[in-house]
């Protein structure tokens, strides 16, 4: 369930991220070179996004666990990256281009975009760091639970396999006790019938 509630989010995030983005580039440009435009932006986040992904598993020990997290974890953080930084952006640059605003206020716009940029870069390494770091603890807690559980089954079997052979020790042992017994009163017995036949 948890599953599909993670998938559900990022596939509704990128749709999100790729529709703002469309809807970000001006009116006059036409829909395929719109789509184009889109699917280049988002491309370029991506790739960016993978770029922090690598630098932030460098030094992790399991990287087979870093390697199968890294679809989930960039394919959540693309469209939050795309919808932050890209349709702002655009949307200077168009009106920079329509002549809506002057040069410097694109400037300035392109500066607290850049400035946003790092910041996130900078979250974004220390988030992907902590949460490989995470998957790998979840794992190692795994694999101890498990090996404990294999270890506490085969010590209850080793320990109802002690039992079982000190119960049959133990009735055996009361079986030559019985046994001893009985022989003891056949000696009895016997050594009363020889005396009896003496006298």
């Amino acid at each position: 369930m948890v599953d599909l509630l993670i998938t559900a989010f990022i596939l509704i995030a990128n749709i999100v991220a790729i529709l703002l983005v469309y809807h970000s580039f001006d009116i006059r440009i036409e829909k395929n070179r719109k789509l184009m435009y889109t699917m280049i932006a988002f491309g370029i986040i991506y790739i960016l996004t993978l770029i922090i992904y690598f630098f932030s598993s460098l030094g992790i020990d399991n990287k087979n666990i870093s390697d199968s997290s890294q679809n989930m974890i960039t394919f959540t953080f693309v469209p939050i990256n795309t919808i932050i930084l890209l349709p702002i952006l655009i949307k200077t640059f168009n009106n920079r281009k329509n002549r809506k605003i002057s040069t410097s206020q694109l400037n300035r716009t392109a500066i607290i975009i850049l400035v946003v940029a790092i910041i996130l870069v900078v979250l974004e390494f220390f988030c992907f760091r902590n949460m490989q770091k995470g998957i790998i603890d979840i794992f190692n807690d795994l694999q101890k639970n498990s090996i404990n559980q294999t270890t506490n089954v085969q010590e209850e079997s080793n320990s109802n396999t002690t039992n079982n052979a000190n119960i049959e020790t133990n009735t055996l042992s009361n079986a030559n006790i019985e046994s001893n017994t009985e022989s003891s009163g056949n000696i009895e017995n016997n050594n009363i019938n020889e005396i009896l036949s003496n006298d």
